[in-house]
């Protein structure tokens, strides 16, 4: 994280990327067929440039996928994740936690008693600073999180249910 404010290069390159991610159009889809989508996230990046496969893949992602309409809840939210932050700055923070640290968080915030309510939606998302994000494991599954731990001045327990972890890939 260092290397990215002290060195210019590093950080010109890491600022036009999180600027570039931050605008790209912001879509929610349904699924339409499962066997579809399946086959269309079958294709690997490179399998496009051949004009035949990407002519087939938008094919199949038509045949999947439907649009959602852009005042369903989820897109509203994604346009709108919480009071002080636009779409952009939301998703250009979380980005830079992303290239700069390796993982990027969200908590999504379902209102005051209803935390960790899955039935319940979530009214304002917030990017988290990986360094103030803490897991603790289920002590049975080697791949189950009993919750994690946001280190505010103060530790505060947050439901595994309203957290993404974002890695990098």
């Amino acid at each position: 994280y260092r290397a990215y404010e002290s060195i210019s290069a590093v950080y010109t390159v890491v600022s036009y990327l999180m600027t570039k991610f931050a605008h790209v159009p912001i879509r929610v889809y349904k699924i339409k067929d499962k066997q579809a989508l399946k086959q269309y996230k079958s294709f690997e990046p490179y399998q496009f440039q051949r004009p035949s496969n990407y002519i087939k893949a938008r094919r199949l992602e038509k045949k999947a996928l439907e649009q959602v309409d852009e005042t369903s809840d989820l897109a509203k939210l994604l346009q709108n994740p919480n009071p002080v932050m636009s779409s952009d700055v939301f998703f250009q923070t979380l980005f830079g936690y992303k290239l700069t640290k390796g993982e990027g968080f969200i908590w999504g915030n379902r209102g005051e008693g209803l935390e960790g309510d899955v039935n319940r939606p979530i009214l304002e998302m917030f990017p988290v600073p990986p360094s103030i994000m803490h897991l603790v494991p289920d002590p049975n599954d080697v791949y189950g999180i009993i919750e994690w731990v946001i280190q505010l001045p103060q530790l505060r327990p947050l439901f595994k249910e309203d957290v993404i972890n974002w890695l990098l890939s």
